[in-house]
């Protein structure tokens, strides 16, 4: 299951890249050549990695501060690789705040609506490149054909991971025969269509966005012609009276052809560098509430108080709150002895597993992991015999935990 979650996660991040660099192509379809590829990938490929090891380590009153910090270190070396560093720090910006929804499973984004929305402005891109006769326009075609084939695969692929991982280990050996064919059929699959698609569906695009820029030439001629036949009222002596007329138009749009001007005279850069920061500040914000997590104290009767940094413990009505615990015994008593060990200095990180939390603090017990492995996804239950057996194992815990100073 944790195989399926990161592949899912992971299959939505590669179509959010193939995404960026389709919107990348807009400012670079007035000139000759390709967005720069290397500086790129260093700031989505790199920065992701990045990004995603310090969330690893990072506890959970950790400030997302500090891993906005890197923001401009990434933005500073994309910059040094081709690419304008009003770019990177929006691409930078960017690529922090679609790993952090990844990394806390609160992405709102699906694949289809990035699908759809990368079809939508990528036909506007694609429009503006053929017109501005951008020599490589076709290669939004491309990216976007690839980005389709990509989720196409990848629903395949996390379909069967579903169906196939989600049982026993015996099935699993079983049917590795199958999985390797699975695999194999799919490899070969993609090769066809990455020859085959994309030539057809080129031309078919081209077509379409051929007939639609006709169309819309049409409609809009008639337009343009009423308006360059359209005649303007002048005196007989040909001469015009102050603010009357075209030029008295002219006169009190005096005062937005300056704006206009000055609008023109900023720089694309400048414009992407403020866009840049205005994110980095909305992301602060919105995360920064994270600063402070409290560690919840468990009392007999299932309340807990919520305490932040050194402020005492209340007992106000509003500051307690009813927890729900979970119904099978084994998860219960792995809550209560990570409650413990978080008291301790000794808690679970933010993507760690109950096993490999046990085995980084040392007192990994096999038979408490496969009981909780067991039960945790609903498949199967304890009998009688092994709960009783994982509550000996914990109180044994607990006990060398409260024998530790924290």
């Amino acid at each position: 299951m944790r195989y399926n979650q990161f592949f899912s996660r992971f299959y939505l991040y590669v179509m959010e890249i193939i995404f960026l660099y389709v919107f990348l192509v807009l400012f670079y379809f007035h000139t000759e050549v390709i967005p720069p590829l290397l500086p790129f990938l260093v700031i989505t490929v790199g920065g992701g990695l990045v990004f995603s090891f310090i969330l690893s380590l990072m506890k959970s009153n950790t400030p997302y501060v500090v891993l906005m910090l890197f923001v401009p270190v990434l933005s500073f070396l994309g910059s040094k690789l081709g690419l304008s560093f009003g770019i990177c720090l929006f691409l930078s910006a960017f690529i922090c705040w679609r790993i952090v929804g990844h990394f806390r499973k609160d992405t709102k984004l699906s694949d289809f609506w990035l699908l759809f929305l990368s079809l939508g402005i990528g036909f506007l891109i694609y429009l503006g490149a053929v017109v501005q006769g951008y020599i490589y326009s076709d290669l939004i075609l491309y990216l976007l054909i690839t980005q389709l084939l990509w989720m196409m695969i990848s629903k395949m692929l996390v379909g069967f991971i579903n169906n196939t991982f989600s049982e026993e280990h015996g099935a699993i050996a079983k049917h590795s025969g199958s999985l390797f064919g699975m695999f194999a059929g799919l490899v070969v699959s993609a090769l066809l269509l990455a020859v085959g698609l994309p030539f057809l569906v080129k031309n078919l695009l081209s077509l379409f966005f051929s007939l639609t820029g006709k169309a819309l030439y049409a409609a809009s001629v008639p337009l343009f012609n009423a308006v360059e036949n359209a005649d303007f009222k002048r005196n007989q002596q040909g001469e015009q009276e102050d603010g009357v007329g075209f030029a008295g138009a002219l006169e009190d749009l005096t005062p937005i052809q300056d704006y206009f001007k000055f609008l023109s005279n900023i720089n694309i850069w400048t414009v992407l560098s403020i866009i840049g920061l205005i994110i980095l500040a909305v992301i602060i914000f919105f995360l920064a509430k994270r600063k402070y997590i409290a560690e919840p104290a468990v009392d007999q009767e299932g309340m807990y108080e919520m305490t932040v940094g050194n402020a005492k413990q209340t007992t106000s009505k509003n500051a307690q709150r009813k927890r729900t615990y979970p119904i099978e015994k084994v998860r219960k008593l792995i809550l209560d002895l990570e409650l413990l060990s978080a008291k301790k200095g000794k808690g679970r990180l933010h993507s760690e597993t109950v096993e490999e939390w046990l085995a980084r603090n040392q007192f990994l017990n096999n038979q408490l992991v496969e009981a909780y492995e067991k039960v945790r996804y609903g498949e199967s239950i304890l009998s009688e015999s092994e709960s009783q057996l994982c509550e000996e194992i914990v109180k044994q815990l607990k006990a060398e935990l409260r024998r530790l100073k924290k």
